[in-house]
């Protein structure tokens, strides 16, 4: 009797050592290292620091699910980890995927925060004179309607400048420079529309002059001349003011700006010692330059 137990507890011995040892070459054929398994808690939030429901998650390239709507868990998934590094990934659509690697931890449950972040576009800014890169351009970017700049950049050698991650929403953009008529457009950022670039190419053009040269008899320039700018309801109103009065420098010149294209205007000269001239014209950038001639007094 003794001898029939000996025998069944060497039998059960063996049949151990038989299934241990499988167990190990199962492990050593296919590399994989076997690891005690653990709970790791996702929890996400949006840019404003509020929990994010629906946001999908993956483990090791495996979908897990999507982060709760409801209740003090919302905005957060809990997933079971059995490899000993994981890469975690949450995904959610107009946002940048995050990805975080998180080894296994059998003691308790783990936990790992993500912030979200908005997909952004790069705004490109292109501004030319005549088809030729304009630098130095001053470039403000602001919301729509906004009065005060969000941003302020200027162009290079290149007439280029750009705002790098700029949310979706209406902006504003305000172009500026010496010597140049400044201009303002408004337009719509959109980040799937725009393919993460909207580029807007702008030409600007020089700031309306009117120049006007004064000369004596001899064509020789006249300093000190008192030049009145008119406009034609101003010239013809009893009780009318000049836009702008200014003296003739050395060279006998004299420059207005911020007059309008297609324009009519009055000048007015005067310098005592000589006859008044006046000079009436409808205003053509492509024609700014007006001399007159002042005759001396007999």
């Amino acid at each position: 009797m003794k001898k029939g137990v000996f025998f069944i507890s060497i039998l059960v011995l063996i049949s151990a050592l038989f299934l241990l040892v499988a167990c190990e070459d199962k492990n050593s054929l296919t590399g994989r290292i076997t690891t005690p398994v653990s709970l790791l808690m996702i929890s996400v939030f949006d840019e404003e620091g509020k929990p994010a429901d629906g946001v999908e998650i993956f483990v090791n390239g495996q979908f897990k699910g999507v982060t709760s709507k409801f209740g003090q868990s919302r905005g957060s998934k809990t997933v079971v980890l059995d490899e000993e590094n994981n890469l975690i990934q949450v995904v959610k659509e107009g946002y940048v995927t995050q990805k975080g690697t998180v080894s296994a931890n059998p003691q308790g449950t783990q936990k790992v925060v993500f912030n979200l972040e908005k997909k952004k576009s790069v705004l490109l800014v292109e501004v030319l004179d005549n088809q030729i890169p304009l630098e130095g351009v001053r470039v403000a970017l602001s919301q729509e309607k906004a009065p005060l700049p969000l941003r302020i950049s200027s162009t290079d050698r290149d007439g280029l400048t750009y705002f790098e991650k700029t949310p979706d929403g209406n902006y504003t953009l305000r172009l500026s420079k010496e010597g140049y008529s400044p201009k303002t457009i408004t337009g719509m950022v959109n980040f799937t529309a725009d393919d993460g670039i909207l580029t807007f190419t702008l030409n600007l053009e020089k700031e309306p002059k009117l120049k006007l040269i004064v000369l004596t008899e001899k064509e020789e320039p006249l300093f000190g001349a008192q030049v009145a700018l008119y406009s034609k309801e101003g010239y013809n109103s009893p009780e009318g003011w000049p836009l702008v009065t200014e003296t003739s420098n050395e060279e006998g010149e004299v420059e207005f700006r911020f007059v309008d294209e297609g324009t009519d205007y009055f000048v007015v000269v005067k310098k005592s010692g000589f006859t008044a001239h006046t000079l009436n014209f409808n205003y053509d950038r492509k024609h700014p330059h007006y001399s007159v001639v002042l005759e001396t007094l007999e």
